[in-house]
């Protein structure tokens, strides 16, 4: 990608949350600094360790400065205090103690040193909906007050892919307070507009965290599991990614799928919970099975790239299968909803629990041959494959004034 030395000077605050957050920022993170730009990125979890993230140490080793909460707490001991989950302390009792233990001054401070002339967040809002906490964690509203204190423009990327008519109860009208809101495909931009953004504060930009320049980089950079590999050789690997009860579907009979899929001994099956879903002793039915591993460490894109065939209800993680051109395992009676996996062109659509064993005797033939360029351009793809560098474009082109 070419450097833009006129912008070199320039400064960019990116801040993420979760790891999915940071699964969608960091191709943009990597298009800010391959165009010349000075790359800061606030990691505002404590949760995530930052010096064993592979995506942030590759982002390092490319310029870009990385910091996290513990560089803004009140004092040392608040890490003393985080190092509580070691003896299984509730995360709850942990956000609890941490939440707002976020120096002010401290975050000011290193703002005012770094200097952005702009700041992108990920999905969040500045006001919660939440009972407990109507302010973000972590010192992101410190990261607000003081961007509307020096008048720095603030943009939003996405948050996974919207996949289905979510229904969400309250509104966005909190993400008014950003210059732009960038949407990964028309159902979100639809999401979006209902729920009070304004429209000329939403641009189409595509699927940052599936960009074709950015999977070519993750080919290089996935850290291998020595583990799997060794398991899955001479099987055919299906890998499901669970889905938060939230999307209200029937758990104990995905339980009774997944042994059925597991009954035939030439498949390996590898599930991955959901980050904020069921934990892994949700699936303890599985633990005692040869080929089953319940794995809920190892990177997403590693285990797509292991599987010839990956599963799911509605995991918007599984987008980069259909972007590699892996098929899709989709047990459809297992929930009431319609999504876009309901595309037979690219995925194979389970009905009932009894058409199992034909599905996986087509997989294993590679009898099922996915078509996914329509899927594609309309949900991932909307005007470019290399969407992070349509986004970053469009973060400059936008703020020429910086």
């Amino acid at each position: 990608m070419k450097v833009n030395q006129e912008r070199s000077n320039k400064k960019v605050l990116f801040v993420g949350r979760h790891n999915n957050d940071i699964d969608w920022i960091s191709p943009v993170v990597n298009q800010g600094i391959e165009n010349g730009w000075n790359c800061y990125y606030f990691i505002a979890t404590p949760y995530i360790e930052i010096s064993k993230d592979f995506r942030l140490s590759y982002l390092r080793a490319k310029s870009c400065n990385i910091f996290g909460v513990f560089d803004v707490y009140k004092n040392p001991i608040t890490r003393i205090l985080f190092s509580l989950k070691r003896v299984k302390a509730s995360r709850m009792l942990l956000d609890k103690i941490l939440y707002r233990r976020i120096d002010e001054k401290k975050m000011r401070n290193l703002l005012r040193n770094i200097n952005p002339s702009i700041i992108v967040f990920d999905h969040t809002c500045r006001i919660l909906e939440t009972k407990s906490n109507t302010r973000p964690p972590f010192g992101l509203d410190h990261i607000f007050s003081w961007a509307e204190d020096m008048n720095i423009p603030c943009l939003s990327l996405p948050h996974g892919l919207i996949f289905f008519d979510l229904v969400r109860k309250g509104t966005y009208n909190c993400f008014n307070h950003y210059k732009q809101v960038f949407s990964a495909n028309d159902l979100q931009t639809k999401f979006l507009h209902k729920g009070g953004v304004e429209p000329s504060k939403i641009i189409l930009g595509g699927a940052s965290r599936f960009d074709a320049y950015w999977l070519k980089t993750l080919d290089e950079i996935l850290p291998r599991n020595t583990l799997i590999d060794k398991k899955i050789n001479n099987y055919y690997t299906i890998v499901f990614f669970a889905t938060k009860m939230v999307y209200d579907y029937d758990f104990k009979g995905l339980i009774n799928w997944l042994k059925i899929l597991a009954e035939d001994k030439e498949i390996f099956l590898i599930v991955q919970p959901h980050p904020r879903g069921q934990k892994k002793k949700s699936f303890k039915e599985l633990f005692n099975l040869d080929n089953v591993i319940i794995d809920d460490s190892t990177p997403s894109s590693l285990l797509i790239r292991y599987g010839d065939c990956v599963s799911t209800l509605v995991s918007s993680v599984v987008t980069e299968a259909v972007c590699l051109n892996k098929p899709i395992l989709y047990p459809k009676f297992l929930h009431k909803k319609d999504t876009v996996f309901d595309d037979g062109d690219v995925s194979l659509i389970l009905n009932d629990v009894s058409d199992t064993k034909k599905a996986l005797s087509s997989l294993k033939r590679e009898e099922f041959k996915p078509k996914n360029d329509k899927f594609l351009a309309k949900y991932v793809y909307p005007k470019t494959k290399f969407t992070a560098q349509y986004i970053w474009r469009n973060i400059v082109e936008n703020h020429k004034t910086l």
